[in-house]
């Protein structure tokens, strides 16, 4: 399989770094300005893990209609094509929690908060 090489610049993000990889993608920091997200890139058609993602993100958001949970915010997703016009990545764009949403979880699982 192909390595996936996060694109230095896309839309109005400039790369800053790999946060963590997995079978099928990576996940990035962004930076828009000032501002950081954490971008995750998959290759398109290899597998729809993202797309999946995408959709239990939206049902986990209409579900939480009294904000107990504290869920990061999806920004953008997409297909874009690489830079060198080899193959197309699927990307979601999350606000930056600083951290794995594993991790934040667990912080968040263990807090006043958890439900």
């Amino acid at each position: 399989m192909h390595q996936l090489n996060p694109p230095r610049k896309f839309k109005t993000y400039t790369f800053d770094s790999i946060i963590g990889s997995g079978a099928y993608g990576i996940v990035c920091k962004y930076m828009k300005g000032e501002i950081p997200y954490a971008i995750k890139l998959e290759k398109f058609g290899i597998s729809s893990s993202l797309l999946n993602e995408k959709n239990m993100w939206r049902k986990i958001k209409q579900k939480n209609n009294k904000g107990r949970l504290n869920v990061p915010n999806l920004i953008d997703s997409g297909v874009l094509e690489t830079e060198d016009k080899e193959y197309q990545v699927y990307y979601l764009v999350y606000e930056y929690l600083g951290q794995s949403l594993f991790d934040y979880f667990i912080e968040l699982q263990n807090s006043s908060n958890a439900i």
